[in-house]
């Protein structure tokens, strides 16, 4: 799979919705996958299928303009 980061803007009752990454790969095997955002930072979180967790940051340019992910977090369940 891949994951893409759009910005929301607008009228929050019909929103325009601007791309700002192309498609960054990231695993189909996720049961399940939340944002987050903690010190003006944004975050996805996803749950593996094989039983361990990950967290990445979303890496900006030189203009803090989105264009991928740092791996921040590995977590295996026992």
């Amino acid at each position: 799979g891949f994951g893409v980061i759009i910005k929301i803007e607008g009228d929050p009752l019909k929103p325009d919705l601007r791309r700002l990454t192309n498609g960054i790969p990231i695993s189909h095997r996720y049961r399940a996958m939340t944002t987050f955002e903690q010190g003006g930072k944004a975050y996805i979180f996803g749950i593996h299928e094989e039983g361990y967790a990950n967290i990445w940051r979303v890496s900006e340019d030189a203009k803090g303009i989105p264009s991928g992910f740092t791996l921040e977090y590995y977590g295996k369940s026992p």
